[in-house]
């Protein structure tokens, strides 16, 4: 079995808080990544690269889950993290 430090891969925390993204262990091995101007959530899986986006339904739960790609640093995430809300508020 892998330790935590295994499966968060190059998760940069730091990174992240810098950049106001809160960062939420959901498991070992899964972590949901929130920025205030985004309208749903991320989850990644750091030590596979999986990044997941999940919108939120008007009912206010999280639906609507689908893949974004594999994705290995979190500098590579922040940036789809900032495009995501960007395509979110123009439309």
């Amino acid at each position: 079995m892998l330790s935590d430090k295994e499966y968060m891969g190059d998760l940069d925390r730091e990174f992240f808080a810098a950049h106001n993204v809160t960062v939420v262990k959901n498991q070992p091995w899964q972590f949901s990544l929130t920025h205030p101007d985004l309208k749903g959530k991320f989850v990644w899986y750091p030590k596979k690269g999986t990044l997941m986006f999940e919108g939120i339904v008007k009912s206010g739960g999280f639906a609507s889950r689908y893949k974004v790609g594999e994705y290995s640093n979190s500098e590579r995430v922040y940036t789809l993290i900032m495009t995501k809300i960007n395509n979110q508020q123009n439309g």
